[in-house]
């Protein structure tokens, strides 16, 4: 057999009759490790015995001929072999073929399908623990060799009293080793009885050495062995002369620890057995954090629900069953509405409280826990376990479980003392098999999807969403539509549009700053079609900040010539997120050089209801350079007096809606001069939108007299339109 140098890679065997999936595996760890390949059992045994041997085996259960259980067998029965880890990676799922295989001697026992960075986890996770065992046993070998050879020479010292210096010398030197070694050392004789024991055996044990001189090592038996276990490994070292292996024993407090055990015997000149050595280490942390990384590859830390990669396996296991009942199942994915809201205004340690004591809530409510999963953040994942007949069936199912859980969910928010945020839950649904061999990955897919469409629908907890085909044609075409967006963007396709603003006598006050898309192919886009996507995206903050560049640029040129003109240009609540948006504001005004008293940003009365007092921060700080202010639409939202006072605000926009109506209604008549006296008690400027009659007009000149804008006095046009039509008019103005 050939020897590999220190150097190389450590060196695994893969056997498995499919070479795709060796292939898989291979090309995933081939970085890391030495690949040998086997396609049967007989191939296996052939290169373990004749060639290289592995440092571990990746061995498949079901092959044609010889099983991999069958090979398992034969490498443990073999003394060469017997301590080469061997990790069953196979299909067979179910827990008596996992428990057979780990009955045989296998380390581990890994189910398909599987991720390789969990394989590859867990085959480095056994090639260190190896690695760690044949350290100690290299050591308590090496110690018991000296153990050995010390008491060779203690019985010669006794023979030649000539040497009497020479024996209390290499006494003083067995006596050290046996107690400065850090692993427990007990020395029992042919009998059993325990002759010597030294301090690391007192100090993990508990028990000093005057209580366990005398007696059997049995005193310190856990219990958990049969008395099998002791009768093999007694049979071992009678037919060996030493055994190696893992025990768990008691402390004198009770506490159980695990160790790493090897016995050896003690020959004299005769071959004759004069004493056992038995050398320990304390290995109960070492199991400990290598069961807490088993349970982390397949649990959630925070909830300790399973995983998305545990709760696939199981969605997995019961498609089967479902599919050989020829029935329909139903999922469930659902999550809280506002939750990131919550995080962002309350923290982050609130919200993981928060999904903590609502995971154990969901987990007494429902019986069969382990069909409850968190995937993430806020969304969690319920497997409804029954097979029902037909789609109506299984649909009822659904619907009651989700209304259940919305029940809880609202019973839970109304028990969080002190908090103003109502939690609804929102809830999406797929039943399956969508087609005889859907795959996994879709029915979870088409449930998240369901899900996310619920959770736009609104912060009430409406009712349950169930995945339709057109759902998943919507996704695909909202992120094609953002793409093009997203090029249009980069490809410089944005035009800046500009409609006027007039004073009541006529004259012209400024203009609002419009977006357009010019595509090339499919030429202009109305705002309408582009801004709730990029609404929905990060790209209303590219379009924002692009808008505030082109009018500062448009306000740079009229800075000398026309310094009272207004440009205004609306802004959304995303950009008043960004830590930089108001360094971004006044560098774009500083490069162009333009009068930031020329510049109105309009927000939407939502922008002061998200996290307000960012936004009255950066507010304030573009008011003390100059910039004003304009609420949008005024009085189609929330309309706090509160904001009114406490911003610095210069405008209220009249929602076009109130001005298309108030000659026929009474109501928005009223509502428009209500809204005109609360702006001058304030002191506030009002801009009443969409005027498109002279009706109209004259109506708000005899009512307030507030600044107009809309089709009666210009359609939105390209600024540079815009400023060559208005041209005579500032110069009019001027004079």
């Amino acid at each position: 057999m050939s020897s590999r140098c220190s150097s190389a890679k450590p060196l695994l065997l893969m056997v498995d009759d499919v070479p795709s999936n060796i292939h898989v595996l291979a090309q995933s760890l081939k970085d890391d490790f030495d690949i040998m390949i086997a396609t049967d059992g007989p191939s296996a045994l052939s290169l373990v015995h004749e060639k290289e041997r592995p440092d571990l085996i990746l061995l498949d259960v079901m092959m044609p001929g010889m099983d991999g259980y069958e090979v398992c067998k034969l490498l443990q029965s073999h003394s060469s072999t017997s301590s080469i880890p061997v990790i069953f990676v196979t299909a067979k799922s179910d827990v008596t073929a996992e428990e057979y295989g780990l009955k045989l001697g296998a380390v581990d026992y890994i189910t398909k399908p599987f991720t390789t960075s969990v394989v590859r986890a867990r085959v480095n996770t056994h090639l260190k623990l190896k690695s760690l065992v044949r350290q100690l046993e290299e050591a308590n070998q090496r110690l018991s060799d000296k153990l050995s050879l010390l008491q060779q020479q203690h019985e010669k010292m006794l023979t030649y009293s000539t040497e009497l210096a020479e024996v209390r010398e290499r006494q003083k030197l067995f006596s050290q080793v046996f107690e400065s070694t850090n692993d427990g050392v007990m020395i029992t004789d042919i009998k059993g009885n325990i002759i010597a024991v030294n301090n690391a055996f007192t100090q993990v044990s508990g028990y000093s050495e005057a209580e366990v001189i005398g007696l059997p090592p049995r005193m310190l038996r856990s219990g958990r062995h049969d008395q099998t276990f002791y009768s093999e490994m007694w049979k071992s070292i009678k037919s060996t002369g030493h055994w190696t292996g893992e025990v768990w024993n008691k402390k004198k407090s009770g506490e159980l620890f695990l160790e790493l055990l090897t016995i050896s015997a003690v020959l004299d000149d005769d071959g004759r057995i004069k004493c056992y050595i038995g050398v320990f280490s304390d290995i109960t942390q070492l199991r400990e954090v290598q069961q807490r990384m088993d349970f982390l590859t397949w649990h959630d830390p925070l909830t300790s629900l399973p995983n998305r990669l545990l709760f696939t396996d199981r969605l997995s296991q019961l498609m089967g069953s479902t599919s050989r009942q020829e029935g329909l199942g139903s999922l469930l994915v659902f999550g809280l509405q506002r939750f990131s809201d919550l995080c962002v205004t309350r923290g982050s340690a609130l919200g993981d409280k928060i999904l903590h004591d609502l995971s154990k809530e969901l987990q007494d409510y429902i019986t069969d826990g382990n069909s409850l999963a968190r995937l993430e953040g806020d969304q969690f994942a319920l497997l409804l376990p029954q097979v029902h007949s037909s789609s109506a069936l299984a649909i009822d199912a659904a619907h009651q479980q989700a209304d259940a859980i919305q029940q809880l969910v609202v019973r839970f928010s109304s028990a969080i003392e002190n908090d103003l945020f109502q939690l609804r839950a929102a809830v999406g649904v797929a039943i399956y098999p969508d087609a005889p061999d859907e795959a996994v990955t879709s029915v979870i897919s088409r449930a998240e999807t369901a899900y996310f469409r619920a959770k736009s629908a609104g912060s009430d907890g409406g009712p349950a969403v169930f995945f339709e085909s057109s759902m998943g044609e919507r996704i695909e075409q909202r992120l094609t539509d953002e793409h093009r967006l997203r090029l249009g963007i980069q490809n410089d396709q944005l035009r800046v549009y500009l409609q006027s603003q007039v004073c009541s006598d006529g004259r012209l006050h400024g203009a609002e700053a419009l977006v357009r898309w010019e595509h090339p192919d499919d030429g202009l886009i109305s705002p309408a079609m582009f801004i709730p996507l990029a609404e929905g995206s990060d790209l209303i903050v590219q379009i924002d900040r692009w808008m505030i560049d082109q009018v500062s640029a448009l306000l740079g040129g009229l800075r000398d010539s026309h310094p009272a003109l207004k440009m205004s240009v609306n802004v959304s609540s995303r950009c008043f997120q960004c830590d930089d948006f108001v360094d971004y504001t006044q560098q774009c005004l500083q490069r162009y050089n333009a009068n930031p008293a020329q510049l109105v940003i309009e927000v939407t009365e939502s922008t002061m209801l998200d996290n307000i007092d960012r936004v009255v921060g950066k507010m304030i700080a573009l008011a003390d350079s100059g910039v004003s202010f304009s609420i949008d639409d005024f009085g189609t939202g929330y309309s706090s007096l509160f904001y009114l006072k406490s911003l610095p605000l210069a405008e209220l926009k009249i929602d076009q809606s109130f001005i298309r109506d108030m000659l026929n209604d009474a109501g928005d008549a009223e509502l428009v001069n209500v809204i005109q006296q609360i702006a001058s008690r304030f002191d506030l400027s009002v801009v009443a939108e969409g005027v498109e009659t002279e009706e109209q007009a004259e109506y708000l000149r005899q009512n307030g007299r507030p600044l107009m804008q809309g089709y009666l006095f210009s359609i939105p046009e390209p600024a540079s339109e815009w400023l060559k039509r208005i041209e005579p008019c500032l110069e009019k103005d001027k004079h």
